[in-house]
């Protein structure tokens, strides 16, 4: 692994696609700088702009899990049973028409198919076969949102021109829960300390707890500090006492440590989920947090 410092200045190297927008389960390959392989004079120039660039910070189509995945397809003499048969294998709502793995024909979908045989028992795929939308994988994905919310589904089209994944509704309603859940969770979270120390502390005694090296921030109550100031806080024996949970205090503690931890890169937007074990980690509080504090 190459640790990435914003340039790519030490190592010279670049990946494609960007690994900073690319799925965390894509491939990558490692390519030198285009600027080595110039004249002396092109080469200083290009690294020099190179250095300067700034990581992508657009989400993509191709972030979506389900775009990097296998298209599972049927050609358009393949029989209409055969594409039942697939549908029902994979759970899908529709399936992609290919003559290669660069050749989009269209696609069939259940509604499809039940129009084709209601005006034919012999139909085919050819016949049930509708016109698909296909974007390319470094699209935007805001950008494509609205297309797919109209047509149901899009395939993705990879820089070599195969059809590397399909996006549809639900893998929007997904990803948006997958980027969403902890927001919320945090928030609560966040929410239910507060008001307990709000409760407890003087607004003098909160204020007081405020990281020293920002002296100029003004804190008038629990909702200006920051989850490691409530932590700080909370750590002391005597604050942990007039809170009154009756649970172990460095147990508790060392939780909301690793919350903290977590707050920080889902408020960073790492463009990967969370690991399982974050989640859990931010359930299993927030659960906690509610028994203490119905």
């Amino acid at each position: 692994m190459i640790a990435y410092d914003g340039t790519s200045k030490n190592t010279k190297l670049t990946t494609d696609p960007d690994f900073t927008s690319a799925w965390i389960d894509s491939t990558i390959i490692l390519l030198r700088q285009t600027a080595l392989m110039r004249s002396p004079d092109s080469a200083t120039e290009i690294a020099e702009e190179a250095d300067l660039a700034l990581p992508d910070v657009e989400m993509r189509v191709g972030q979506v899990r389900s775009a990097n995945v296998d298209v599972v397809s049927v050609s358009r003499d393949d029989s209409l049973e055969k594409a039942r048969t697939l549908m029902m294998r994979h759970d899908f709502s529709q399936l992609a028409v290919m003559s290669g793995k660069r050749d989009l024909l269209g696609a069939v979908t259940w509604e499809s198919i039940v129009d084709a045989l209601l005006r034919s028992p012999e139909a085919t795929v050819r016949d049930a076969m509708r016109s698909a939308e296909v974007v390319p994988v470094e699209d935007n994905l805001l950008g494509r949102v609205q297309l797919i919310m109209d047509k149901g589904f899009v395939f993705v089209r990879a820089k070599d021109r195969t059809i590397q994944g399909i996006v549809t509704t639900t893998d929007l309603s997904q990803q948006f829960a997958d980027l969403a859940t902890p927001y919320f969770i945090l928030g609560e979270i966040e929410q239910r300390l507060r008001r307990k120390i709000d409760d407890k502390f003087s607004s003098e005694e909160i204020a007081s707890t405020k990281d020293q090296n920002d002296a100029d921030r003004e804190i008038k109550s629990a909702a200006d500090l920051t989850l490691g100031e409530c932590a700080r806080l909370l750590e002391a024996p005597a604050n942990w006492e007039r809170i009154d949970w009756r649970i172990t205090r460095s147990i508790f503690i060392e939780l909301l440590h690793k919350i903290r931890q977590v707050r920080n890169e889902v408020m960073h937007f790492s463009p990967d989920p969370l690991e399982p074990a974050q989640l859990a980690d931010l359930e299993d509080l927030v659960r906690w947090l509610r028994k203490l504090e119905p």
